[in-house]
């Protein structure tokens, strides 16, 4: 079951509730005085912008699409090889994201430090307010490294107290990637996220084609997947 009226108003709800978080404001009849505003503003910090975006992620997950009943149970990858996944996987099409919808052409890098061993995800994005670059780092770990190597949590620095968790469906590791969360609401059914992104910022079809048929196999509906903006890679 797709709620996609009351996502549709809630989007744009929050995505003006994010403007209004990072000291602007929507365009109107004054948008000539607000465009100075903005041209003067300060950037963020990566801290400011964690802070942020951990906001947009408490506040706009109920917007995403809602299903009925509980998460669907699916396989682990249990032979998923850690050290093959790293590098840069570039979002080509996902179901509704609230939080994403405050930049575009978002890409994450997997990072692992060499002396820790520690595993970080680099997250970048085009602001779509100021048009400019932006990073957010978060940590990623595995709670059961052993018995579901490819389920990850991540935590955002500087912000205690504070994990979600995420997936890999499946993966050739070269060419694509499925990234998955799913959250219950209890008698409100639950949410789902799906992520198809590739190492090409341009990938030729049949990479494409080759994730949606995973997907499929795996019982995961195409009907709810969404083009990124990819115009700036």
């Amino acid at each position: 079951m797709r709620l996609s009226d009351s996502v549709s108003r809630k989007h744009r709800c929050c995505t003006h509730l994010y403007i209004i978080d990072i000291g602007t404001s929507c365009f109107n009849k004054r948008g000539l005085s607000y465009q100075r505003t903005i041209r003067n503003m300060t950037v963020p910090s990566q801290t400011t912008i964690s802070i942020i975006f951990l906001g947009l992620c408490a506040v706009l997950t109920h917007a995403q699409i809602r299903f009925e009943g509980r998460c669907p149970k699916l396989p682990v990858i249990k032979d998923f090889a850690f050290d093959r996944y790293l590098g840069r996987w570039f979002d080509q099409e996902k179901y509704f994201v609230a939080y994403q919808t405050v930049g575009r052409c978002w890409s994450g890098t997997y990072i692992k430090d060499k002396n820790s061993g520690k595993i970080s995800v680099r997250l970048d994005f085009r602001d779509v307010v100021l048009n400019r670059p932006n990073v957010i780092t978060v940590d990623v770990f595995r709670k059961k490294p052993d018995e579901e190597p490819s389920r990850l949590t991540y935590t955002i620095p500087n912000v205690p107290l504070y994990e979600d968790n995420y997936e890999v469906l499946a993966t050739d590791y070269k060419s694509w990637t499925i990234e998955y969360a799913c959250v219950e609401k209890g008698l409100l059914g639950h949410t789902r996220i799906v992520w198809i992104l590739t190492r090409s910022p341009h990938p030729p079809y049949e990479v494409i084609r080759e994730a949606k048929v995973a997907l499929i196999h795996l019982g995961i509906d195409l009907e709810y997947l969404e083009k990124s903006d990819t115009s700036c890679y």
